[in-house]
């Protein structure tokens, strides 16, 4: 195995490099950029002077590390950024609608109807007859509160 490390060349470096790159085509977490340029910067090394196997390794290490926590530092800002940011959350996107009730709500919980699904609901208060016009105020799990308008 030892001797296997010493025949190391820069163009094994250049192989794992785009072989790691290929995966991260398909895998695109961002996590496998950092290891490329790992191994690019010890094929670099490689192509500048020699050095042992240890140093490739070390070299290939501490770049992927530092490449990998940049990445990750410098682009979760774009990643977390989105022009619909309630796409996934579909409770929190009834927020502000008021609706009117198809039944009674009693005991500060009930079933809301919006479109063709019942929701459960909870409010502060007396009780909400059927037909009055409640607006959702917030959203509590997978429950929506409400308060009568």
């Amino acid at each position: 195995m030892l001797h296997m490390l010493n025949e190391l060349a820069a163009w094994h470096w250049i192989v794992l490099g785009s072989a790691v790159l290929l995966l991260e085509l398909f895998i695109t977490s961002g996590f496998f950029i950092g290891i490329a340029i790992g191994a690019y910067a010890a094929a670099a090394l490689m192509w500048l002077m020699p050095v042992s196997w240890q140093t490739q390794l070390l070299v290939f290490a501490v770049v992927s590390a530092l490449a990998s926590v940049g990445y990750w530092k410098i682009f979760r800002r774009f990643n977390n950024k989105t022009s619909a940011p309630l796409l996934n959350h579909r409770l929190a996107q009834y927020v502000g609608r008021k609706i009117q009730t198809r039944e009674p709500l009693q005991n500060g919980s009930g079933f809301l109807q919006i479109g063709d699904t019942r929701w459960p609901v909870i409010f502060d208060g007396a009780d909400i007859a059927e037909g009055a016009t409640v607006e959702i105020t917030g959203v509590d799990d997978d429950v929506l509160k409400v308060t009568r308008c």
